[in-house]
């Protein structure tokens, strides 16, 4: 299995609070939360971005790692953003009412 992408950019240069982008594609569920809670345990890291741009369509299970992504993020008083969301995806998290779980959902 693939483990997800990571980038991490500084908010500003002095802020010590970090942005982590995290790519999230099928078959990357498992990889992705566990980077995803490594990520939320460190002080340093006020919020993840998720780019969902790979992903075309999200299954039962990818909907669940999301809705477990959004309640460990907000159990660690942090956000998540999705960004690069692709039409059948974002349909998907709306019907499944778990767009409320991130601080923003791009579509593409």
């Amino acid at each position: 299995m693939d483990k997800p992408a990571k980038r991490v950019r500084p908010l500003t240069p002095d802020s010590g609070q970090r942005v982590v982008r995290m790519a999230f594609t099928p078959g990357t569920a498992d990889a992705f939360l566990e980077q995803l809670q490594r990520e939320l345990q460190k002080p340093s890291v006020t919020s993840v971005t998720v780019d969902m741009a790979p992903v075309r369509y999200i299954d039962p299970r990818g909907l669940h790692a999301l809705l477990t992504a959004g309640e460990r993020a907000q159990a660690a008083r942090k956000s998540i953003a999705l960004e690069g969301v692709g039409p059948a995806v974002y349909k998907a998290l709306h019907l499944a009412k778990l767009a409320t779980l991130f601080t923003r959902v791009h579509s593409c």
